[in-house]
């Protein structure tokens, strides 16, 4: 089925001005003096996440398309992920800081580390949605991985 035009730039308009909006927000708070937050993520379910950080750099990661069965936990689950992303991006620059005695992560590195950080967050948080035993979300784990794995490798140079 063919949309018409108009409808597809009514769509993206919309999405342009729901990531502005998404943009203004989290730069207002991460701006203010009384937040002490590095990071601000938004989650959308379904429809992906996008992170801001205090340093100004922006990244933004789709869901995998899943059949769900129960979203108890799926914020929680995406939750632990992007801790998970924000104490590795810290181990780096830590590990940075000794060998260089600077605290420098190249600016590719730290998108790399924060779309993976997210890529990891939506796929979690939809196999969370897919059961809610964990003998029956084995086989969707697997699935979620597989898509994960998928998702990294668009960008990756790595030859083995």
């Amino acid at each position: 089925m063919r949309r018409d035009s108009r409808s597809q730039y009514d769509e993206l308009t919309d999405a342009s001005q729901q990531s502005s909006k998404a943009r203004l927000l989290a730069r207002v708070l991460l701006e203010d003096s009384r937040c002490g937050a590095e990071w601000v993520v938004i989650k959308c379910g379904p429809h992906g996440a996008a992170i801001f950080t205090k340093d100004g750099f922006e990244a933004g990661a789709g869901s995998p398309f899943v059949p769900v069965r129960d979203t108890v936990g799926c914020g929680d689950s995406a939750a632990a992920a992007i801790v998970l992303g924000y104490l590795n991006i810290e181990r780096a620059r830590r590990r940075d800081m000794k060998d260089t005695v600077l605290d420098y992560v190249s600016n590719s590195t730290l998108l790399d580390m924060l779309e993976e950080t997210l890529t990891l967050a939506t796929t979690i948080g939809a196999a969370t949605a897919m059961g809610d035993r964990l003998e029956e979300m084995l086989p969707q784990l697997k699935l979620c991985e597989h898509y994960y794995l998928e998702m990294t490798k668009v960008g990756s140079t790595d030859s083995g």
